[in-house]
């Protein structure tokens, strides 16, 4: 009876161990599917708040070039993220105006975490083109600018120059200096055309006493209607003259 015993609690004891074994894997497998859970829930935080940085990135572009051509910029962290990141809240991105003449570039995110502000960087990539203008000929000092002059052209956005002028040819444009035919138009190299120019012969009008009178003279000075500018008259004397219109001005005494 006590070897029957004992081969009967031994028989027990293996299912005992087989039963414990199945917990055993069952609760690894229970485990593994938890930390894949938590692992899926994280790369999806994080793709879409990607997407929202890389959305944010794209409306500063149009913003800068409303003409822009391009898909949604590419981004990624320049450095590996906190552990704690699904705690991060997106609040804006801070992207600098040189930034935007680059293809590629790093730029700050700016997140909200529980206790304060916290700033990652990110970088980008953006493959696009925008409407630039080209000088179709040779430009001298002081030309005024027409339709003539120069033609639309797309620009993929890689070091673009500083002040290029971008979707719209802006009106009422002068030449500072000679501009070489094929060139990339930049505001640097013009001047806004004033309503009244150097040179132009106009009518002043004078009171005296009673009187109004008026006196052929010419203009010193590149001038806006309502502005003040030198006119000299057809005998020599210098006044200020308010501009009331292109060829008529009041003499201030």
């Amino acid at each position: 009876m006590i070897k029957s015993q004992f081969f009967l609690t031994c028989g027990n004891s293996s299912v005992v161990e087989h039963d414990l074994a199945k917990v055993g894997v069952a609760s690894s497998n229970l485990v593994s599917r938890s930390i894949f859970f938590l692992l899926t829930i994280t790369t999806l935080l994080t793709a879409n708040i990607t997407d929202t940085i890389a959305e944010a990135v794209l409306v500063e572009f149009e913003a800068k070039y409303p003409c822009l051509d391009a898909n949604l910029p590419k981004v990624k962290p320049a450095s590996p993220l906190p552990r704690d990141f699904k705690e991060y809240k997106f609040l804006m991105i801070d992207l600098k105006p040189s930034q935007l003449r680059k293809r590629k570039g790093i730029f700050k995110v700016i997140f909200k975490t529980k206790d304060r502000e916290k700033i990652l960087h990110y970088r980008f990539e953006i493959d696009g083109t925008i409407d630039v203008f080209k000088a179709k000929h040779k430009l001298y000092n002081d030309k005024i600018i027409s339709k003539n002059d120069y033609e639309k052209v797309k620009q993929k956005i890689d070091k673009l120059p500083s002040k290029i002028i971008a979707c719209n040819m802006p009106k009422k444009l002068m030449s500072k200096n000679y501009i070489s035919a094929g060139s990339i138009l930049t505001m640097n190299k013009f001047k806004y055309k004033k309503d009244v120019l150097r040179g132009t012969h106009i009518r002043a009008f004078i009171r005296d006493g009673m009187l109004v009178l008026e006196i052929e003279a010419t203009v010193l000075q590149d001038g806006d209607i309502g502005e003040v500018v030198k006119i000299k008259t057809n005998k020599g004397k210098i006044f200020h003259a308010k501009l009331i219109s292109k060829y008529k001005a009041i003499i201030l005494e």
